[in-house]
């Protein structure tokens, strides 16, 4: 259990002045007790939603509290710091009112500090003392990255968020999410359990969305095989073959284009794909996707 955490009080408090309602599964992050989170949610579900009002919280209620927002990149970290400020605009409390607010970090009068970082290792080592760390896309985020701002916690026992959806069965994200740990408190959240995601939407993207992606984007699960060097075609909704990969429709539209996608992660090798077979829809990529050394 974390140190310093606003008891639920302050929470509802907070819902009430930024007039919010709270599904169930938010309800749960906002009151949990848990020194590590990890928040396994659809796109769209309301997951940033939930750790920018988490950021906002801890900030003005404990005193000197430092909140580290990373994501996969200094934009991404910088939108949901935005997103902070659009909460603050909506009250009237003057320690908001007070606030010095930048694109970067935003200081509070108790000397709280929610600052955005991006995703450089070594660009961002140095702080310490956090009470609240948040990694944004986390299954994008480098494992390097990930490592190097764990020990930020040590001296302060502050609480750790991740938050993503899944992409792939690599990196620290899907390996703290499959591991036996009870470290962990994880919370699971699918579109089709979104309110705010209507059926009919996501009846739509399974029909036109490969399966493999679908899996991920909609379902939070992650249908590829860890360290997996053999391509997999499956049925598509229409009967076409579609491309299970770990880029799912983007490699495929990238493959019948002529395209090679590089990544970061993962080493690929393409074979061209025969123009007669980039109409037809029915053809089977040779992708290779493998985990880099």
């Amino acid at each position: 259990m974390a140190k310093f955490l606003p008891d639920d009080l302050a929470v509802d408090r907070l819902l009430l002045q930024l007039n919010m309602a709270a599904y169930s599964w938010q309800e749960q992050l906002f009151k949990s007790r848990a020194s590590m989170v990890l928040l396994n949610c659809s796109r769209k579900a309301g997951k940033s939603t939930c750790v920018e009002f988490l950021a906002l919280l801890e900030a003005l209620t404990i005193q000197q509290h430092l909140v580290l927002v990373v994501s996969r990149s200094a934009r991404q970290s910088r939108l949901l710091l935005s997103k902070v400020r659009d909460f603050m605009a909506r009250m009237p409390l003057k320690a908001v009112q007070r606030a010095r607010a930048s694109a970067e970090q935003i200081v509070f009068p108790n000397l709280s500090q929610i600052v955005a970082l991006p995703c450089k290792e070594e660009t961002i080592r140095g702080y310490s003392s956090v009470g609240l760390l948040i990694i944004d896309e986390a299954a994008r985020v480098p494992d390097e990255l990930y490592h190097a701002v764990r020990p930020m916690l040590a001296a302060s026992d502050g609480r750790l968020i991740c938050l993503s959806t899944p992409y792939g069965r690599v990196g620290f994200f899907h390996d703290a999410w499959t591991s036996d740990t009870q470290a962990w408190e994880r919370i699971s959240v699918r579109a089709a359990d979104v309110p705010h995601i209507k059926p009919e939407f996501l009846a739509r993207e399974r029909e036109i969305m490969l399966p493999a992606t679908y899996a991920q984007e909609s379902t939070a699960s992650s249908p590829f095989s860890k360290g997996s060097c053999t391509p997999i075609s499956s049925p598509r909704p229409n009967g076409r073959l579609g491309l299970r990969s770990a880029w799912g429709a983007g490699l495929w539209a990238a493959w019948t284009s002529g395209f090679v996608i590089p990544s970061r992660r993962c080493g690929a090798a393409t074979i061209p794909c025969p123009a007669s077979w980039r109409s037809s829809g029915n053809a089977t990529s040779v992708a290779y996707r493998s985990r880099s050394t």
